[in-house]
């Protein structure tokens, strides 16, 4: 695929702590309202599968890859390893395709021109959000992230970004370091010490995978960019997508 899983996932995370940090107007004005309405199932979708990407990382992968920190590994150990980073992938793919659904529904709201002055009126964030996103779309199902969208995050940093300082990135980074050493060693090993079943499956979702990403471009100078706009939250994750991005 073109685009690195990197810059997707911190493209995906910077839509969610959106979604959370204007959230709280959602019950505020009427015209709030309305735009979560209109878009609550892109929104439902995008948020239930975040939430389940980042309870597979933390809950079961992790603990997964400590267990065998410095003990021998078995074959049922490398098994479960691979089923995560499946599943891990699968989630991964369904996050992006909630990505490109929310860009398609704020491409057809911002062709109303009456609701989308009262928005600009209303809330000056959300009204170029839906804008942002209407640009980044160029066809049905097909995004492009340029330099715009990074100026975007840029204008809006810190209404993103509000509660997120540079020390927890570090010290996430830091934690993720012993997990990261882990995956290095097991990983030119890793497929041929797992089930045909296990192995198939990886295949399977490194594929669906890679037919989401043919529907997004992105500039590659934008990841390192955005990476200074990654929150704690989705570091973990991001880093073990990373790192597993080359398994076969």
């Amino acid at each position: 695929m073109e685009t690195s899983l990197s810059a997707l996932g911190i493209l995906v995370e910077l839509l969610e702590r959106l979604g959370i940090s204007i959230g709280k107007y959602q019950k505020k004005k009427k015209v709030e309202e309305q735009l979560f309405n209109a878009l609550s199932d892109e929104i439902e979708a995008f948020a239930s599968t975040f939430e389940r990407m980042t309870t597979l990382g933390t809950a079961r992968l992790l603990p997964s890859l400590g267990e065998i920190a410095d003990a021998p590994y078995t074959v049922s150990e490398m098994n479960n390893i691979i089923e995560c980073v499946a599943e891990l992938f699968l989630l991964y793919a369904d996050l992006l395709r909630s990505f490109i659904d929310i860009a398609n529904g704020c491409y057809e709201i911002s062709s109303y021109e009456g609701f989308m002055r009262d928005l600009d009126q209303s809330d000056r964030l959300l009204h170029d959000l839906v804008l942002c996103m209407k640009n980044i779309r160029i066809a049905p199902n097909r995004i492009r992230i340029d330099s715009s969208f990074y100026r975007f995050t840029k204008l809006y940093e810190h209404e993103i970004l509000e509660d997120v300082r540079a020390n927890d990135v570090s010290k996430v980074v830091q934690e993720m370091e012993p997990y990261v050493k882990i995956l290095k060693k097991i990983k030119p090993s890793l497929t041929r010490s797992v089930t045909k079943r296990s192995r198939r499956r990886l295949r399977e979702s490194l594929n669906r995978l890679a037919r989401v990403g043919r529907r997004v471009k992105i500039s590659k100078d934008l990841s390192r960019n955005l990476r200074d706009y990654l929150p704690p939250k989705f570091l973990p994750i991001m880093i073990l997508i990373e790192e597993m991005e080359s398994i076969e």
